[in-house]
């Protein structure tokens, strides 16, 4: 466990040498908007191998760990499929390969699963209509385990449950943090702060670096505590291409080249 009052700033090589190992169990905190590029470009330049990566939103980040020979498996609500590309996406071209093993959640099972992990259950109840959807009946790797159905003690209805995710590492980009670890990030939270505390090692990149005493005058934007995070990179536009709420835009002629 980190120490709460360590300062924790590092480089982004030297953190995800440190902290990502191969055969880990890795999710991308960041929901559609903000993601961390320059820590996925990272993975990939260290060759990192064996990831299983948890994703609410697989855009870019979910293609170059895969182009990268990074991932053999992932787990997501959807990855990004862009029309015009010859053979489709990476994720499409290495699952007809039998290179990749997928499973899809609903944003609201996906978030069930960090939320779980992160509150110390082993499972959550979902609502029931996931069980007449293909989300519930395909399954791939995780087969019984990816949901379970268990008698309500109250009504004696069945009741689907998803397990607990508990990563062994989160990367995440936010806007601002302190040298010792306290993270705040504002815009589409989705599973953001769940990955983060559901996690059993939490890597941070920020636009910016602030004083202790920002954090504290604005608590409400914190998402991740100082002792549960190991590693603090400042990393100006380390989400570009992508958007960053109260920073910069889509970069959308970076992006259309991708």
């Amino acid at each position: 466990m980190p120490e709460a009052g360590q300062n924790k700033v590092m480089t982004t090589e030297k953190a995800i040498r440190r902290f990502v190992n191969d055969g880990d169990h890795l999710v991308i905190g960041n929901y559609t908007v903000g993601t961390c590029y320059n820590q996925v470009a990272e993975i990939v330049r260290q060759r990192k191998k064996g990831l299983t990566i948890y994703s609410q939103s697989g855009v870019f980040d979910v293609e170059m760990l895969i182009a990268g020979d990074c991932v053999t498996r992932v787990v997501s609500t959807y990855c990004l499929r862009s029309g015009g590309r010859s053979g489709g996406s990476m994720l499409e071209r290495y699952q007809r390969a039998g290179k990749i093993e997928v499973e899809d959640y609903s944003n609201f099972t996906y978030n069930a699963r960090l939320t779980s992990g992160a509150q110390g259950y082993s499972f959550l109840p979902v609502l029931p209509g996931i069980m007449a959807s293909d989300v519930f009946k395909v399954r791939d790797f995780m087969g019984e385990g990816k949901f379970g159905v268990v008698k309500c003690p109250f009504t004696g209805r069945d009741v689907p449950v998803v397990p607990a995710a508990n990563p062994d590492v989160c990367i995440v980009h936010v806007q601002r943090a302190d040298k010792f670890g306290n993270a705040q990030y504002w815009g589409a939270l989705g599973s953001v702060a769940w990955a983060c505390l559901a996690s059993k090692r939490v890597i941070v990149s920020c636009e910016e670096i602030v004083d202790h005493e920002i954090i504290k005058a604005s608590p409400q934007y914190t998402i991740v505590p100082s002792f549960r995070v190991d590693a603090v990179i400042e990393e100006p536009r380390g989400a570009h291409p992508a958007e960053l709420s109260g920073y910069y835009n889509l970069d959308a002629l970076f992006w259309a080249m991708m």
